[in-house]
């Protein structure tokens, strides 16, 4: 079995944990939120000393991830395999960097609302690996890996799927017009089906305001049911969160001070910090239901980000609010666009209120699971995730990756980290920082005695490691069609000829509520 060792360079490893007995499989919860930034959410107290996580300086209030991290462990050094979405989510589902799956391979970008490819059909999912193991596996939100029924997630190894097919600007609703008709695009569906039947247009466009209390009433009815069946379960919780436009309930929009100036956040509507804590309250939610249905505590959460927080999540365009104290933005490669929050949590196995600063990745989340579950990888590919569940249970000496890659492109592996240090290779010299003594790379330190021996020994690990990925055709690029639009009423405007075709549910293009929401509720914890 072909896995990269923690230098970046091949070897063989023997196999995986020994297979898992049904009664002791644990089920899984990934909480994966799009395009939260480093310091977004406000862990308090659990906050780590180096920086980050403090909800914009108190500015947002997360109290269910507070509960969270009392109760897990916090990651300093969580990286994202890619500085946006597709590309994340793509190393995530395979446990490989994207330019092996063809993802942004040669600089395509993120597959559209009518891309013709999408996550490559010889590559296997973790849903794939885990529903072969015997696992009931569901997804609810954001997939962003296709939209041809060959690439939904029902035809990917989940049984259940209910979402947004793609991110949430993607598509044209209330929260988010095409006034200039500048991309002529259709409106925002909102799908639901099994692998069995496929799936079906339930709302276009999407009610997005509504988002969140869907997902939590799926997400509870599914680990009510999975638990109940006996299986061992797999639900991937991928929020459309907080992605723009900032849409939110009329329960949480104005309740924080915290108000972007992306797409669509109107007045009196919308802001990022209400989109946060609504983000937070659908945790709280859920994790309410893991603990009432019994199976809390077999259950691994894991909580993390796509990509860093872009630079419209704050009025101001500084990093120093949603990414701080990273330096850079979503699509930078800068530690603010590829370093995210991160949190795993697991009664009985991890220590509560841990906090760990070994390096990690979200492409280590596949590996992980397969190797708690007993499953077994494909044998035939390379995998850069690794098994970080030692890591995370406290073996002694347990170590994260020595060095993790972070592309600008498919063509240009632009920056290396190993261990505390991290290379630009996009400047001519490439630009050398220490992350521990300067964690916002605000100052390189070329001119030190380190810098030509660092460099020169992470520019071979960088060439060792290269030659491990072949070309592989760039699946973005393979383009759009119109045909392939998810159209949930083709003929809509023979009936509504005021709305855009493919109108399914016209009442939803009426503006939420027209004047300033109530006053929400005291924010609490909604678990215990």
């Amino acid at each position: 079995r072909m896995l990269r060792g923690r230098s970046g360079v091949l070897m063989v490893l023997p196999a995986l944990a020994a297979l898992a007995s049904a009664a002791t499989k644990p089920n899984f919860l990934i909480l994966f939120v799009d395009d939260l930034g480093y310091n977004e959410i406000n862990l308090g107290d659990k906050k780590p000393a180096t920086g980050g996580y403090t909800g914009y300086g108190g500015r947002v209030a997360t109290p269910n991830l507070v509960k969270f991290a009392e109760e897990g462990m916090v990651f300093t050094n969580w990286y994202s395999a890619w500085h946006c979405c597709s590309g994340s989510r793509s190393a995530m589902m395979t446990g490989r960097l994207p330019p092996r799956v063809g993802v942004d391979s040669v600089g395509g970008g993120v597959f559209t609302a009518s891309t013709i490819s999408g996550l490559l059909r010889n590559e296997t999912t973790f849903a794939e690996v885990l529903r072969g193991s015997g696992y009931r596996t569901g997804m609810l939100g954001k997939w962003h890996l296709g939209v041809r029924p060959e690439f939904m997630p029902n035809s990917r190894g989940f049984q259940y799927y209910l979402g947004l097919p793609f991110s949430a600007d993607m598509g044209t609703t209330v929260w988010r017009p095409d006034e200039a008709n500048q991309w002529d695009w259709a409106p925002e569906p909102l799908v639901e089906g099994t692998d069995v039947d496929g799936f079906r247009v339930i709302e276009q466009p999407a009610a997005l305001q509504n988002l969140s209390v869907k997902y939590a009433a799926a997400a509870t009815k599914f680990i009510e049911n999975g638990t109940a069946s006996g299986d061992p379960w797999l639900l991937y919780m991928s929020f459309s969160h907080v992605h723009n436009p900032q849409y939110c309930s009329s329960t949480w929009c104005n309740t924080s001070s915290v108000v972007g100036t992306g797409p669509a956040v109107p007045t009196p509507h919308g802001g990022t910090g209400s989109a946060i804590q609504e983000m937070d309250w659908t945790v709280g939610q859920i994790m309410a239901a893991l603990k009432a249905s019994g199976a809390d505590d077999n259950t691994v959460v894991f909580f993390t980000s796509d990509n860093g927080a872009p630079s419209n999540h704050v009025a101001v365009n500084d990093w120093r609010g949603s990414n701080a104290p990273l330096r850079g933005f979503k699509g930078q490669i800068f530690e603010g666009g590829i370093r995210m929050p991160g949190m795993v949590r697991w009664p009985g196995k991890v220590q509560p209120g841990s906090l760990s600063t070994e390096i990690v990745a979200t492409y280590d989340i596949f590996v992980t699971m397969v190797s708690l579950a007993g499953a077994t990888l494909p044998s035939n590919r390379i995998y850069d995730g690794i098994d970080i569940s030692p890591v995370f249970t406290g073996v002694s000496g347990a170590k994260g990756h020595d060095c993790v890659f972070n592309y600008q492109t498919g063509k240009q592996l632009a920056v290396v980290r190993c261990g505390k240090y991290k290379v630009h290779f996009t400047s001519t010299p490439p630009l050398l920082y220490d992350l521990e003594a300067d964690i916002g790379e605000n100052s390189p330190i070329n001119d030190t005695a380190i810098y030509h021996p660092v460099v020169a020994n992470i520019t071979a690990i960088r060439t060792a490691f290269l030659a491990t990925v072949p070309a592989v055709p760039d699946q973005v690029l393979a383009g759009d069609n119109r045909d392939f639009t998810i159209c949930g009423a083709p003929d809509s405007q023979k009936t509504y000829p005021q709305y855009p075709n493919c109108t399914l549910t016209p009442e939803n293009w009426e503006v939420p509520w027209p004047t300033p929401p109530p006053a929400p509720p005291a924010t609490k914890a909604a678990y215990v």
